[in-house]
């Protein structure tokens, strides 16, 4: 059996209904759950199926709902994973992963900035990307933020 059907096969033991996987290609997998449960299944991923790295977090809003995307990677089964979790636009909670991945806070940072997602847990800091001076409502990668409205705020650097 390939390692990526054996990890489709132990995700969806662990998490039965609440995780949809798919092995869409070689060494590639895809899986998708709802928010309140990512956190359970990254640290799953690392702590027993051996995924070591984070290559990335991005976010995309669809319809309703915002998606966020873990893209994890484990060397010993060569195998990139692409976790979408997904959560409502109108209570955008998510459980940070910086207790499993401290390097995490700066996608999880980007996600606040950006798109408003309220990461639950996210130590405090500085602001990321958005300068200090950006207002905490206004999220440039929501799709009802008009280009006439984000050409109001401040430009970096200026």
């Amino acid at each position: 059996m390939k390692n990526e059907e054996k990890i489709k096969q132990s995700l969806e033991k662990q998490f039965s209904d609440k995780i949809e996987v798919e092995a869409r290609s070689k060494q590639k997998l895809w899986a998708k759950v709802d928010a309140n449960i990512s956190h359970d299944v990254i640290k799953y991923m690392f702590d027993e199926l051996k995924f070591q790295y984070l290559a990335t977090i991005t976010g995309t809003e669809e319809g309703d709902n915002f998606e966020v995307l873990y893209h994890l990677q484990a060397d010993e089964h060569s195998i990139l994973c692409t976790l979408r979790a997904v959560l409502p636009i109108k209570k955008p909670d998510l459980k940070t992963i910086t207790d499993i991945i401290p390097g995490a806070i700066w996608y999880e940072r980007e996600l606040v900035d950006m798109f408003g997602i309220n990461v639950i847990g996210l130590p405090k800091g500085n602001r990321y990307p958005l300068p200090d001076g950006w207002p905490k409502d206004v999220h440039p990668l929501r799709k009802n933020l008009t280009q006439e409205e984000l050409s109001k705020y401040p430009k970096e650097g200026k």
